[in-house]
């Protein structure tokens, strides 16, 4: 079943990296690595990355089979206040997932204290665009999280994660 449609896919010069990551994502065990997902907002079948870490998806985080994403409280639909972990294989194959390089030295448990213990503000769109203020999207929560997990800086894993998930032009 198609997830969604990333019009990044008209592009032939991205081509090369989508072979790659779905080779590997087809040939890979999804319970263990780290791993970044990816699907359309809302009820939306389409979606396109405009610049790394700015698109029209919802990024989570796949570490050791535990799903982690932030979520919408209910209360205001642009803030997030909490997150998001499960092992639901249903709501997981709703994401299309990319395998990140490296592997946790973190339990889930430490995952799980590191989330919650986080007093930062989560906005689906940040402010200043950007790590400046107290705010963030889903992407620098993946970021952030994945850092933390295999023990890099946030930078490295941006960059990581910037360059696996790809945008328009590349």
């Amino acid at each position: 079943m198609l997830k969604y449609v990333d019009i990044g896919i008209i592009n032939p010069l991205t081509w090369p990296r989508r072979i790659i990551n779905n080779t590997i994502a087809v040939l890979s065990d999804q319970k263990v690595g780290i791993w970044l997902g990816k699907k359309s907002l809302g009820n939306s079948k389409i979606g396109m990355t405009i610049a790394p870490g700015f698109d029209a998806f919802h990024w989570a985080i796949m570490i050791d089979g535990h799903l982690y994403e932030l979520t919408i409280d209910g209360k205001n639909e642009k803030e997030c206040h909490k997150f998001n972990t499960t092992e639901d294989q249903d709501y997981i194959n709703k994401f299309h997932w990319i395998r990140l390089s490296g592997s946790s030295i973190r339990t889930h448990s430490e995952l799980i204290e590191k989330c919650g213990s986080s007093k930062k503000s989560y906005y689906l769109v940040p402010y200043e665009l950007g790590m400046v203020n107290d705010n963030m999207n889903c992407q620098q929560f993946v970021h952030r999280l994945y850092a933390y997990a295999c023990d890099i800086t946030v930078f490295q894993a941006t960059c990581i994660t910037n360059a696996v998930s790809g945008n328009f032009i590349f």
